[in-house]
């Protein structure tokens, strides 16, 4: 209903006489109401693009955080099955992932998810501030005086984050269920090869 049509249903059902009196407080009280209204429909209408523009972006930021840790975890095995195999210290470089959207405006959308896409978020981030320690670092820094099951661990470890942030963004997006995703599933699903952690799956099944 118009703020016209509110004025005219007024009028019909006013008394003439009070009506000189009362109509001038009407039309107040009816531009009040009706202005209240648009604004907060123009407010929660822009609120949902936000929140729907932000949870956007937040997929993308977490796409990207994929695409890197499995580039990542095939630069590592590829490292691992070339130095390990000569009795050598393996190394990779691990490259900063990003975390703005999450730092910045998560706690605005999280309404936007549900317990269990919370889950998958908190799991993917804990992954990605644990991988982002090694950032800007070559690991194991090709220290020759390190010894090889020190340096296999560190990168292990490096690896299992990986895996672990693949498992939440498939869950959160794909809605796999993977809470229990072998190594050998990860490598298949990837299409990353690793005569080292083949060797390892190959034990596990003998």
């Amino acid at each position: 209903m118009t703020q016209q049509e509110i004025l005219e249903v007024i009028k019909t059902a006013t008394p003439n006489s009070a009506l000189k009196d009362f109509l001038p407080i009407a039309t107040t009280l009816v531009g009040i109401v009706v202005g209240f209204s648009l604004n907060y429909i123009r407010d929660l209408i822009s609120t949902r693009k936000s929140e729907k523009l932000n949870c956007k972006l937040l997929k993308e930021e977490l796409d990207l955080a994929l695409e890197d840790s499995i580039d990542l975890a095939k630069r590592l095995c590829e490292s691992l099955d070339e130095k390990v195999e000569k009795g050598t210290i393996p190394w990779v470089y691990v490259s900063e992932m990003s975390n703005v959207c999450f730092n910045s405006f998560y706690p605005q959308i999280i309404k936007s998810y549900t317990r269990e896409q919370r889950r998958c978020i908190h799991e993917a981030y804990a992954q990605i501030s644990f991988i982002n320690t090694f950032s800007t670092k070559e690991i194991t820094n090709r220290d020759t005086t390190q010894d090889l099951p020190k340096a296999i661990h560190k990168l292990n470890d490096i690896f299992i984050a990986c895996l672990k942030l693949y498992r939440a963004h498939q869950n959160l997006y794909l809605h796999n269920a993977l809470w229990d995703i072998s190594i050998e599933r990860y490598l298949r699903e990837t299409k990353i090869q690793s005569k080292f952690y083949q060797s390892m799956v190959d034990r596990e099944i003998k």
